[in-house]
């Protein structure tokens, strides 16, 4: 990719600076969508008390994001987001409440569940952060799928152009930067043809049945 950056005019920017702009495009890329290749698990116990902070979670060190927690205790039973806000306004006098936890919520980067559980493992299904990159990483060390990194180069250019106020070079990289990303969204995103997909919506509000007691 640094050889690509210097065939387009570039080998006078220091290397530092272009593997920053290089790793500016890959963040850039890897925060727009919940990439299939950003997918990973972890599984944690019951977190009860966390540096004297009850129903928080460890998170792993490259969470971005949750797309699902599942107790595993009970046949994967789904743990369902509520917003911070609603979880403190519908139970301020339960907060500290122990049992089968159904609800996670977030406060600042922390991820909490409620009731706190006691006992239990938990799998969570996220999108991790792309590690960076330096001048001597290996193709094979880049999430990103090989067949669509011609987008990171293209992406470096483009923003290489746009630092050196050639807003024309910029904006004709920027164009194909951005195809790039659209047919790279539509690959991995449809995996299968056999047949059609189907949703099947269970976002259940078991706080309506009142709380739940372990």
């Amino acid at each position: 990719m640094l050889t690509v950056l210097d065939l387009h005019g570039f080998e006078d920017i220091e290397t530092t600076d272009k593997v920053q702009v290089i790793n500016d495009t890959i963040q850039d890329i890897c925060t727009r969508d919940p990439w299939p290749f950003l997918e990973s698990t972890d599984t944690i116990s019951a977190p009860g008390e966390v540096n004297g902070t009850t129903g928080a979670v460890t998170l792993p060190s490259d969470f971005t994001s949750l797309l699902k927690i599942v107790n595993t205790n009970t046949s994967g039973y789904r743990i369902n987001f509520i917003r911070m806000d609603e979880h403190f306004e519908r139970r301020s006098d339960q907060l500290a409440l122990t049992g089968i936890p159904y609800n996670y919520f977030f406060l600042g980067e922390g991820m909490r569940l409620w009731p706190i559980p006691e006992t239990g493992d938990f799998t969570l299904v996220y999108i991790r952060e792309h590690p960076e990159v330096t001048s001597g990483t290996l193709e094979n060390a880049i999430l990103i799928p090989k067949r669509h990194h011609k987008a990171i180069p293209l992406g470096a250019i483009y923003r290489l152009h746009a630092q050196e106020d050639d807003a024309e070079n910029a904006q004709l990289f920027k164009a194909q930067y951005e195809e790039k990303i659209s047919l790279m969204r539509q690959d991995l995103f449809i995996k299968q043809w056999d047949s059609p997909d189907s949703v099947l919506v269970m976002d259940w509000d078991l706080s309506s049945f009142g709380d739940l007691e372990d």
